[in-house]
């Protein structure tokens, strides 16, 4: 194929600007901030449902809190006016007797509701724990969702830079090529994995590394200074004395 030296460093300048996009735009899509960052999300929506179950604990630990001292308020003044009673009817048995079996119920109650409050409490203080450790997770790996967010973004956008001043500078450096030209460096580019042009030195291609045929290698001659190469079907840059 016929090109002048102007555009043989152009097909040059071309292949390293695609090199430069091609890999920019790679690494954006292997950087490994959003496999980690759907792992953090995952694990803060578990966290978040563990939160609410535990708060629906709490709630009703609570609840069952406010119930034995809310009794036992109730029962304390029950106390004091059977005690008034008893004072008041120190001279007869029957009703003294009765009064002071009644008391004696109220006191046993109050004693159980201890009891309960105790263990209401011990289970209040465990729960709390296992919701202050969730609040904590959940703090822990909100943060590390951010901080996974804005590497991200740091190293996203500088990637997502050099691909465009890569491809600003290709379009301008395609444009000086003829269109038949630019059309077959588009094809091969393509059709071979982002790699469009080599070079033919020592009877071999550099971009397949295949040793090409003595008689191949004299007709690639006549069609210098560009041929494709037999073994991979690239753009190759050839002189017309390639040993």
């Amino acid at each position: 194929m016929d090109a002048t030296p102007q555009q043989l460093e152009a097909l040059v300048i071309l292949q390293d600007v695609d090199r430069i996009r091609i890999q920019s735009r790679l690494a954006l899509e292997k950087l490994p901030q959003q496999a980690k960052a759907a792992e953090v999300r995952r694990k803060l929506e578990d966290v978040v449902v563990k939160m609410s179950q535990v708060g629906k604990i709490l709630d009703q630990v609570k609840s069952e809190i406010k119930r034995i001292t809310d009794e036992d308020s109730m029962l304390a003044g029950k106390q004091e006016e059977l005690q008034e009673s008893i004072e008041g009817a120190s001279e007869d048995f029957r009703s003294v007797t009765n009064l002071t079996r009644e008391l004696e119920g109220v006191a046993k109650r109050r004693e159980t509701l201890q009891f309960e409050l105790g263990k209401a409490e011990a289970r209040l203080s465990e729960v709390s724990a296992v919701a202050d450790q969730a609040a904590q997770a959940r703090d822990t790996l909100a943060k590390q969702e951010s901080d996974l967010a804005e590497s991200f973004r740091n190293e996203g956008n500088a990637l997502l830079a050099k691909a465009q001043q890569a491809q600003e500078e290709r379009d301008k450096v395609i444009a000086t090529l003829p269109d038949s030209l630019a059309k077959e460096y588009e094809r091969v580019l393509e059709r071979c994995g982002g790699v469009a042009l080599g070079f033919v030195k020592e009877g071999a291609c550099t971009a397949c590394r295949t040793t090409i045929d003595p008689n191949r290698l004299l007709q690639m001659r006549k069609e210098a200074p560009l041929s494709h190469c037999p073994g991979c079907g690239r753009i190759v840059v050839i002189e017309r004395n390639t040993q």
